[in-house]
């Protein structure tokens, strides 16, 4: 690695790349919860799954520097309601869908918290990554005279459409508005910048197939003062035409070294003048090369089903947040791409979120034990942990088994020291060997509140008589 590459990648390392040697950041809900946090069901294939399509370090980049920026309802281990965030982008579910890991009232909550309550700031947020921490102009400029063709060494960027194919029904607008001649039903266009090792660095907003072409919403991209005069854009035809305008906005807002060198594009058949053998050899090297913008969007609908067109249309309620989506997926496959090209050590913290139980530190959990944890061992220390709970587990029913009464064990329960709810009636009951569920209705909270609780977490069994005795009675 050459001392310019070495020093650009040190600017960027410093600013934006601190997170690789982060610890889990200690994270105290602010939300209250009545019962026991749980897991997510089958959480231990979500966390393969991702592995699989993301890789350690983008994941934990997410946890650790994103998702815990904010708060989320829902008494679910908190590290891995960020994972089914994820998981919903990877696998192309519904919201409904999810229900097969959480219910999807709860999903939904987080969902809101993350993506709506959030918006600004996640986008604001993500949007200066995308654009500063993988690329330079200088890294750019290096790159294209090692990897470009002859005749393409001045190519530093490539930018092109990507369309969606949704289902999309809100009330105000007209399903009409978003036709898309490619999918002749309805589609969104993103136009995305990648630069010459494949980083997505710019995205525009989502908008409507039928009324956005690529040239408006290029000029509609205001790059008017991020465009540096040192960089060159490569894109088809469709473009050429808004060149000029886009200049003239360069010019208006300042930079007024952009210029039409700054761009590059195939040759335009004159009228009635058919491209000669050279032109035409050059308009097919030219397309041969910047096709490898078609392969990034390929490679993001292999990662993420939810912008997989192959997969069907996929429902979008909000524009907005499904370009915050997009732009999300985008910096994660760079996240994974950096790390590929630069040779980045996945280190132990990065893959811990994989263990089973794991979350992030609380201070007022086991003893701050939580808080120092990943300090050790956790590989080993997780075998041990899985082994010792089994014990308790078999103890408990051993207990049960003999007929020990638990509730005169001088043992104080977590949810005593909790805020006490009030139970306004019992719906349902299931039974499991000598134990007894019950699914109530909490006083004062709606149904959606509705949920499963033991016999033995009930502070007063008078609701619970009066419940068998008209069970008995049916």
């Amino acid at each position: 690695m050459d001392n310019i590459t070495r020093t650009e990648l040190s600017k960027i390392n410093n600013k934006y790349w601190q997170f690789l040697d982060y610890n889990y950041p200690t994270k105290i809900s602010e939300y209250k919860h009545r019962e026991e946090i749980k897991n997510i069901n089958n959480i231990q294939k979500i966390k393969q799954e991702l592995v699989e399509k993301l890789g350690y370090t983008p994941v934990f980049f997410f946890l650790v520097v994103i998702f815990i920026r904010y708060d989320y309802k829902c008494p679910y281990v908190f590290l891995e309601k960020g994972l089914c965030i994820l998981y919903h982008l990877i696998s192309g579910n519904s919201i409904r869908d999810m229900n097969d890991y959480i219910p999807f009232t709860s999903f939904y909550a987080i969902y809101k918290e993350f993506w709506e309550s959030n918006r600004n700031d996640l986008n604001k947020l993500i949007t200066d990554m995308l654009e500063n921490m993988f690329s330079s102009t200088t890294l750019r400029i290096l790159n294209a005279k090692k990897i470009n063709p002859l005749g393409f060494k001045n190519m530093t960027l490539y930018l092109d459409g990507h369309d969606s194919r949704i289902d999309y029904n809100e009330k105000d607008i007209k399903k009409r508005n978003f036709y898309s001649y490619k999918f002749k039903n309805s589609g969104l266009r993103t136009q995305v910048i990648y630069d010459i090792n494949e980083f997505a660095i710019y995205v525009s907003e989502s908008k409507p197939c039928k009324n956005y072409n690529d040239g408006k919403m290029f000029l509609d991209m205001k790059l008017e003062n991020k465009l540096n005069e040192n960089d060159c854009i490569a894109f088809d035809g469709g473009y050429y035409y808004y060149i000029e305008k886009f200049i003239e906005n360069c010019e208006k807002k300042g930079n007024d070294k952009i210029n039409i060198n700054n761009f590059m594009f195939p040759i335009r058949k004159t009228k009635n003048i058919e491209l000669n053998d050279k032109e035409k050899l050059y308009n097919e090297t030219f397309g041969s090369f910047r096709s490898k913008i078609e392969s990034c969007f390929g490679y993001l609908g292999n990662k993420f089903k939810r912008f997989n067109n192959n997969e069907g249309s996929v429902k979008v309620t909000d524009l907005k947040i499904y370009n915050l989506q997009l732009k999300l997926s985008l910096l994660l496959i760079n996240i994974g791409k950096f790390c590929n090209y630069y040779n980045v050590e996945v280190k132990p913290n990065h893959i811990l979120w994989i263990n089973e139980n794991f979350d992030y530190p609380n201070p007022y959990k086991n003893n701050s034990i939580n808080s120092i944890i990943y300090e050790f061992d956790l590989l080993r220390i997780t075998d041990m942990t899985n082994q010792q709970e089994e014990y308790i587990n078999n103890y408990f029913d051993n207990i049960v088994n003999n007929n020990y009464n638990i509730k005169n064990m001088d043992i104080e329960s977590d949810s005593e020291l909790e805020d006490s709810f009030e139970v306004e009636k019992i719906i349902k009951h299931r039974k499991f060997k000598k134990r007894i569920k019950f699914y109530v209705k909490w006083k004062d909270y709606d149904d959606s509140y509705n949920e499963w609780v033991w016999q033995e977490d009930f502070n007063d069994t008078a609701i619970i008589d009066e419940y068998m005795a008209t069970i008995e009675n049916i």
